[in-house]
């Protein structure tokens, strides 16, 4: 993205979940909030994704993902469950091209973030599980 521009936590969520990929069930809980946390760590662009100390959550993850639930971005599989996967939308053409907005440090972040997702939440992984 331009230098001027902030990328919003959607626009990042996104990305990460475009670059995820089709068929991974992502269970919003401490996997996915440490993830995200080492992240904030590492990456400028993903600080405010920093984990709380005390509880191990990230309640701006919970909430963009919340949002993007809503707006049909990611879907959840019922009302019950905490698993989400990215839709048609994220995965074509809008995640696409969210994820070329962004500059080369948030793409390579975005990368990191999503391959440790994959390995985190497909079969064979604790209790994740794939579509």
């Amino acid at each position: 993205m331009n230098a001027t521009v902030a990328t919003s936590s959607a626009e990042l969520v996104i990305s990460v979940l475009h670059k995820v990929g089709q068929g991974v069930r992502i269970r919003d809980d401490r996997r996915l909030a440490d993830i995200f946390g080492q992240a904030a760590q590492k990456y400028p662009s993903f600080k405010r994704f920093s984990t709380h100390p005390l509880y191990f959550d990230c309640p701006l993850l919970a909430e963009t993902l919340h949002l993007l639930d809503m707006g049909g971005t990611i879907e959840r599989f019922n009302a019950q469950s905490q698993y989400y996967q990215a839709t048609q939308l994220t995965l074509g053409d809008q995640g696409k091209n969210i994820y070329s907005q962004l500059s080369e440090e948030e793409r390579n972040a975005v990368d990191e973030v999503a391959g440790k997702i994959k390995n985190a939440f497909t079969s064979g992984a604790g209790t994740a599980k794939s579509c």
